[in-house]
């Protein structure tokens, strides 16, 4: 055998080995993208995730905007007093 005939049968060898173990993975992948945790459908446990993300993002949207009300009214408030005791006579 010469030596091009085993370098060439190495690379053969190793090419081989490499496509493989990249199928293996993939099919691993494969399986692990069509089930998600507990053995149910990966889109659907995502989909569930997403929904209640949603849910959480509108609670904490309203309580942002009651928090804006109570901020704004208690400054609204502040300028009545202040402008109630600029326009008080002093004694």
């Amino acid at each position: 055998m010469s030596r091009y005939e085993f370098i060439l049968s190495l690379i053969a060898i190793l090419s081989a080995a490499w496509v493989f173990k990249e199928l293996i993975i993939s099919r691993r992948g494969k399986r692990r993208r069509e089930k998600g945790r507990h053995g149910r459908n990966a889109e659907a446990e995502l989909q569930a995730e997403n929904d209640a993300a949603a849910e959480n993002l509108k609670a904490m949207e309203e309580r942002i905007k009651v928090l804006e009300r109570i901020i704004t009214d208690r400054e609204g408030d502040l300028r009545d007093k202040f402008r109630d005791l600029e326009e008080r006579p002093d004694p």
